[in-house]
């Protein structure tokens, strides 16, 4: 290349080192591995995490010795990704949780410490990418890749539905773990296939790219999510507008666009009225989208979180709550209605929409420079759509895509492959509007060099990225390992799991919470087992790791409900591990300040009146009860609990008088709770145990 002989050696070898690594970027959604907690999150992030630091430190160098060159340009681009990064970064030390937004959990990793590896990522490539020829190059490998994991989908989906915890899913998410993240990456993919057929000259690469983008497509019905299908359309009907009325070609062709848009019109038209038909109903993607309600199923969950999101939002509407804790707005705003779409349905870490979880998280600051992330970037582009910097219509191919991956976003949530790919397209954008603004400037950029870079400042530099490597990346790696062998070990062999999980605590690493949650859940469902078994002492080993694993998360996030019930739940087994009825007034007063954090939720409830049973606290139990059922009286289990309580206090009368208030009511018993009603209805009142579960 033309470009490279122009470089001095030093100068080659730091780029190429970048590019080389930058390329290594792109083959980690193909990245997966079971010996991980979250196989398919935590092994990409640390992998993508310790590519940018290393990348770092080389661009380091690079910019020491050529900072005119390299140095990031100041566009419309730029400032917004940096005023971005601003807004994540102040709602992260205002919000609720600052250690949940600086690091998330392991099934995200999303966090502002991850993130800004995101954005230095992006202005690596912003910086060092500096012309047409290699962005080419950068693409067919990123498009290679992510062809390999549409493929991966496909063999899911047609040969082998077990492949990759798969599971046999209607809906495959290949190595990416979700379904929605395969549907999002696709709709990246078509984008880059149909921008490489747009700029090849060679034959082999036009197929190349046409194939690329036709299993991008594959990749968007292989996920099933209407949200991306919903922006694809967005963006090609957008991009068909654009091309029609403003773009610069003969007429012939953009009759011929015109005529084959209004066929797809028509098509998806057609599709809309026929909806109910079977034949639209058993179509890939289309029948779910066709079979969508707003009124029952996940629509309907969805669109009352982003309700609770907004409410959320007037109580902290200038930063937010933090990145990462919509989780403590939906529970403090959770809404009951919630629970009679099954208890699955009543816990969302995330808003499922970008605009309303941006607007929760980050409030009014942060989503206004979120939708600035996007107009800056659509409007460099609209000022580039006529220069042949990028020729023609990739400005058009670019705007479609931004389009419709914000029209995505809107009812699904960033993920690691998401941001990967989108902050990819950014760095495309800055990279192609700095080169347009110094040629329409005529500035000239001298190529000066600052300083001597040595071999010492290179060696202490690269000491430094590895340290960090080694802090950040390999013990929170070596952490996750650890505690997945004490996990696996708990049945088969108490020591090593006792053994594996202290390993795994002593490695310094920021999800140790995570980890204390994940070994203390598992060892609250080993401990009843060991009781029957009377192996006592290992239950009460047990018992001890995590009560005071619980207890150190609770000083963590004093917020998390989660942790307040799991910590009751331990202390309830340590009552009856060691017949002491203290702990059960512990669990009470846990569970009674988690009710201040989440008050209308029945399952926090449910849980604090079994203790008030327990207690024979009967008069706060029937009153928070009776509470539950006015906040929803559509709600089998609260009925029965109620009924159940009256007949634990001796209230004969009154559970029969609720008991026909519910049937009025058009409550049906003949479920899961037929039992408990009838014991109490048909049999005189009875205290046969003070420790007792409602079936």
């Amino acid at each position: 290349m033309l470009y490279s002989k122009l470089l001095d050696k030093t100068e080659q070898i730091l780029r190429y080192t970048i590019l080389c690594l930058i390329t290594t970027t792109f083959l980690v959604p193909l990245i997966m591995a079971p010996s991980f907690i979250f196989p398919f999150i935590v092994p990409k992030i640390l992998a993508f995490r310790t590519i940018v630091i290393l990348m770092s430190v080389t661009y380091v160098m690079l910019l020491w010795k050529y900072p005119k060159k390299y140095a990031p340009g100041k566009n419309i681009v730029t400032i917004s990704v940096f005023l971005f990064l601003f807004s994540f970064a102040i709602s992260t030390f205002t919000g609720v949780d600052w250690y949940r937004s600086l690091w998330d959990n392991h099934e995200r990793m999303l966090g502002l410490f991850t993130f800004v590896h995101y954005v230095i990522y992006f202005f690596v490539l912003s910086s060092v990418i500096q012309s047409k020829e290699e962005w080419i190059q950068l693409f067919r490998f990123f498009l290679g890749a992510g062809m390999l994991v549409v493929i991966i989908g496909v063999w899911q989906k047609s040969i082998n539905p077990e492949l990759l915890l798969n599971r046999g899913a209607f809906r495959v998410s290949s190595t990416l773990g979700n379904a929605i993240y395969l549907s999002g990456y696709g709709l990246f993919l078509a984008t880059i296939g149909a921008l490489l057929a747009y700029w090849e000259n060679v034959n082999m690469w036009r197929i190349y790219a046409a194939i690329g983008a036709f299993l991008g497509i594959v990749g968007i019905f292989l996920g099933g999510t209407r949200g991306t299908l919903l922006g694809f359309l967005a963006g090609l009907g957008i991009g068909l507008a654009w091309f029609i009325f403003y773009a610069k070609a003969n007429k012939r062709m953009k009759k011929f666009v015109l005529l084959g848009t209004s066929c797809l019109l028509m098509f998806f038209v057609s599709l809309f009225f026929f909806r109910s038909s079977d034949v639209v109903r058993h179509m890939p993607l289309i029948g779910r989208l066709a079979e969508t309600s707003l009124s029952s199923g996940t629509a309907e969950t969805r669109i009352m979180a982003w309700q609770i999101a907004f409410e959320a939002w007037k109580d902290k509407p200038f930063f937010g709550w933090g990145p990462n804790n919509f989780y403590y707005a939906f529970n403090e705003f959770y809404n009951p209605t919630f629970l009679e779409h099954g208890y699955q349905e009543t816990w969302f870490d995330n808003a499922h929409n970008i605009v309303m979880n941006t607007l929760t998280t980050q409030g009014a600051f942060g989503l206004a420079v979120y939708i600035i992330l996007f107009g800056g970037a659509i409007y460099a582009l609209i000022k580039m759509k006529d220069d042949d910097i990028l020729g023609g219509l990739v400005s058009v191919i670019i705007v479609s895509f931004l389009i419709a991956h914000f029209i995505h976003n809107v009812f699904v949530f960033e993920n690691p492959t998401s941001y990967l790919y989108f902050f990819t397209i950014l760095g495309f954008i800055a990279s192609s509007y700095k080169t347009f603004l110094k040629k329409t400037k005529t500035v000239k950029v001298k190529n000066v060099v600052s300083q001597h870079l040595g071999v010492g400042k290179m060696s202490i530099l690269l000491f430094v990225a590895l340290l960090f490597v080694f802090s950040t990346e390999i013990n929170p790696a070596r952490a996750n390992k650890t505690i997945a062998l004490a996990i696996k070990s708990v049945s088969t062999d108490p020591e090593l799991s006792i053994a594996q999980y202290r390993k795994a605590t002593s490695i310094p690493s920021p999800h140790i919470d995570d980890i204390r949650n994940d070994m203390s859940r598992i060892y609250l469902q080993a401990i009843p087992f060991l009781i029957d078994q009377h192996q006592n002492e290992i239950a009460n080993t047990y018992f001890a790791e995590a009560k005071k694993s619980m207890e150190e998360n609770l000083l963590l996030h004093p917020r998390d409900i989660r942790v307040h019930m799991q910590l009751a739940q331990v202390l309830l087994q340590g009552a009856r591990l060691k017949q002491d009825i203290s702990y059960i007034q512990q669990a009470k007063q846990i569970l009674r300040i988690a009710l201040v954090y989440s008050p209308k939720r029945q399952q926090l409830v449910f849980q604090y009146t079994q203790i008030l049973d327990i207690l024979t606290e009967y008069d706060e139990a029937l009153s928070l009860l009776r509470q539950v059922v006015d906040d929803d009286p559509h709600i089998v289990e609260s009925w029965a609990r109620l009924i159940y309580m009256y007949g634990r206090a001796g209230e004969k009368d009154l559970a029969v008088q609720v008991y026909q208030e519910a049937l009025t009511a058009g409550i049906d018993f003949s479920g899961d709770f037929s039992n408990t009603v009838n014991s109490v209805i048909s049999a005189s009142t009875s205290s046969t145990s003070n420790i007792h579960s409602v079936e």
